[in-house]
């Protein structure tokens, strides 16, 4: 019985770890993709790279970890991609769009 409790004890530590470093990925991603790209002033794709990061991070968390409670982690994990997919269409328009202006 102990045992269970243990092992159960030790999944509830690895979720809150897995949570804290996605969050801090997630941080380090801001900070480091912010100063990358020197030809892109407004930060676009510092931005677009960590919208793609984000879902990857969430979806690794998401399907590792099936349980009944996270079911607020797979909602998040649908609304992020969603939002990811969103705005790759978004940017892949503008940037077709930035092409008829080059002359």
């Amino acid at each position: 019985m102990s045992e269970i409790t243990q092992q159960n004890s030790d999944k509830a530590k690895n979720k809150k770890l897995s949570l804290a470093l996605i969050f801090l990925n997630s941080l380090f991603v801001i900070l480091l993709f912010g100063g990358t790209f020197g030809y892109d002033p407004d930060h676009v794709q510092s931005i677009l790279a960590f919208i793609l990061f984000f879902p990857l991070l969430l979806g690794i968390y998401t399907f590792s970890y099936k349980e009944k409670e996270d079911r607020w982690a797979k909602w998040l994990f649908w609304l992020s991609l969603v939002v990811a997919l969103v705005s790759l269409g978004i940017y892949w328009y503008l940037y077709e769009l930035a092409k008829g202006f080059k002359n």
